[in-house]
C-alpha cells in the first residue's frame, strides 16, 4: 500500500511523518500539489506537480486517478480543506480502483466545512468559540457586552486564514 498525500503545500514535517511509518513497512509516500514553490511537494519519495483548472476539476481528479494506477496507490490523503469535499463527490470512482480516500463521508465533510453550521451543530457537544453568522448579531453581542473588541472576523466556507479579519471597531465591519 503507497499513500499519495495531496496539496501538502508547507507540511514538509507531515509527510516525513508518513514516510518514516510507510518506509518501516516497505511502502512509498507520493505528494502532489499544482504549485512547484510548495516545500513539501519535494518531501515526497516521488512527486508530481499538475496545474488544476477550477473550471474543470474533473481532469484533476482523472489525473490523480491515473497516478494511482501507476504507482500502486491504495490510499489518498488531502491536507487543505476544500479538496475534502471534491474527493468525496468522487469517492465512487476511487473505490472503483480499489484506492480508500481517508476522508469523512460528503454530507460530514459539508458540514465541518461551513464554520457557522459546525458551530450550530456541534456548540452542545464540545467547546466552541461563541460565533456568529452576521454582522447584526455581532453588534447584538457587543451592545449587550457579552463580547468585547477586538473580534475576528472569517468567511464561513473559508479554508485556512484565508479573509481572516481583525475588527478593532465597529467601522472595520464595513471595510
Amino acid at each position: 500500500m503507497n499513500l499519495l498525500i495531496l496539496s501538502p503545500g508547507r507540511r514538509v514535517e507531515i509527510v516525513e511523518y508518513f514516510k518514516e511509518t510507510f518506509h518501516a513497512v516497505g511502502r512509498k509516500v507520493f505528494t502532489l500539489d499544482m504549485s512547484p514553490y510548495a516545500p513539501a511537494l519535494y518531501a515526497g519519495d516521488e512527486f508530481f506537480c499538475i496545474k488544476k483548472d477550477f473550471n474543470n476539476l474533473d481532469s484533476y481528479i482523472k489525473n490523480i486517478i491515473d497516478i494511482c494506477q501507476n504507482k500502486d496507490i491504495s490510499a489518498i490523503l488531502t491536507l487543505i480543506d476544500p479538496e475534502l469535499v471534491l474527493l468525496s463527490e468522487h469517492k465512487s470512482e476511487f473505490d472503483r480502483i480499489g484506492v480508500k480516500l481517508i476522508l469523512c463521508d460528503l454530507d460530514f465533510v459539508k458540514q465541518t466545512f461551513d464554520k457557522f453550521g459546525f458551530y450550530n451543530a456541534y456548540k452542545d457537544t464540545i467547546k466552541l468559540v461563541d460565533t456568529v453568522g452576521s454582522y447584526h448579531d455581532a453588534l447584538k453581542k457587543l451592545e449587550s457586552g457579552t463580547w468585547k473588541y477586538p473580534l475576528f472576523a472569517k468567511r464561513r466556507d473559508g479554508s485556512a486564514s484565508i479573509g481572516i479579519k481583525k475588527i478593532a471597531s465597529e467601522a472595520d465591519f464595513e471595510g
